[in-house]
């Protein structure tokens, strides 16, 4: 028995099963295929199957990101901050911020007592 062959580690997954590993949506797959940022893919037939070579490599270009992509990411990056702050900004001036809970409640109760 070759001992080289007795893994039962698997080497190729079909497009479910890889966003199951990778914890995407089959949605979310099929938007990366779309904008070039999927795993390349084996077919034979109608059959599609992801290899293991295929999701690492995939995974590693993810995670370090270059050109084109690692530039949209980092404006992408800068709007969320943009947002953010906007949004917090916001949030600060309603009445009904955290930091005017005590000072309503004083005013409340300043009312209560007239």
């Amino acid at each position: 028995m070759n001992s080289s062959h007795t893994s039962t580690e698997r080497s190729a997954f079909s497009i479910a099963e890889f966003c199951f590993r990778n914890s995407i949506s089959p949605s979310t797959y099929h938007k990366l295929k779309r904008a070039g940022l999927g795993p390349d893919e084996m077919r034979a037939g109608n059959v599609v199957r992801i290899t293991l070579e295929s999701e690492l490599e995939w995974q590693r270009a993810r995670t370090h990101p270059c050109g084109a992509e690692a530039e949209e990411l980092a404006r992408s990056a800068a709007a969320a901050i943009v947002r953010g702050r906007l949004a917090g900004a916001a949030a600060a001036r309603s009445p009904r911020h955290i930091s005017k809970q005590k000072s309503r409640k004083v005013l409340q109760s300043y009312e209560s007592d007239r």
